[in-house]
């Protein structure tokens, strides 16, 4: 989404359909290309916010920190409103909705290739540094320097019933969190807390 004065455009990248399965970082490199090539396009956008579902959380973080993760704004944009939805920021090592057998990890590339790889925080022997989204969760991180130059950081998850998603990887949160069928235990806790707005809505359509 840019913004410039009265106008918004609002753009629906492209850039990694059919190209998920070489990695987190790839994905991001390309939909900050696909950035750079609509700001192009707009001299007269001012600003920038981006959102992700899903996946897509994981590549709109790593495209903010190819375009923000210096500290300097190489588009001439500001940074403006960065939101994920359903987004697998913890992975999904711990946090399937059913438990996965950690011998199985290893069976994840055949399934999605390098980006099974980031989601189940392992190393590559082609990478033996830390897992990248391990290094994503690291505030001194290019990643976390790009997050914080936003000027809102928004995130959503379902705190119940999101197969694909669990709620603890979505929303940051571990004391407890895991796999997704284990957690109803914990939502009446969590609903209750005093820095929680719950709303418990049943959408339909």
């Amino acid at each position: 989404v840019g913004i410039g004065g009265d106008n918004v455009l609002v753009h629906l990248a492209s850039a990694n359909e059919g190209m998920t399965r070489d990695g987190v970082a790839a994905g991001g490199r390309r939909l900050a290309a696909e950035i750079r090539s609509v700001a192009a396009s707009a001299p007269s956008l001012e600003s920038l916010s981006l959102v992700g579902n899903s996946l897509g959380g994981l590549y709109v973080r790593a495209a903010a920190a190819e375009l923000y993760g210096g500290g300097q704004q190489e588009l001439g944009l500001a940074p403006n409103t960065l939101v994920t939805t359903g987004c697998p920021h913890l992975g999904v090592r711990r946090y399937t909705y059913l438990p996965l057998p950690p011998a199985l990890h290893s069976l994840g590339g055949l399934v999605a290739g390098r980006t099974a790889s980031d989601l189940l925080l392992r190393r590559t022997d082609a990478d033996p540094r830390r897992p990248l989204l391990v290094e994503m969760a690291d505030p001194d991180s290019r990643y976390g320097v790009a997050l914080r130059s936003f000027q809102r950081r928004r995130l959503y998850a379902n705190l119940r019933g999101d197969f694909m998603v669990p709620f603890g990887t979505a929303a940051i949160e571990t004391g407890g969190w895991a796999a997704g069928v284990g957690d109803g235990r914990l939502v009446a806790r969590f609903a209750a807390r005093r820095d929680v707005v719950f709303r418990d809505v049943e959408v339909c359509g």
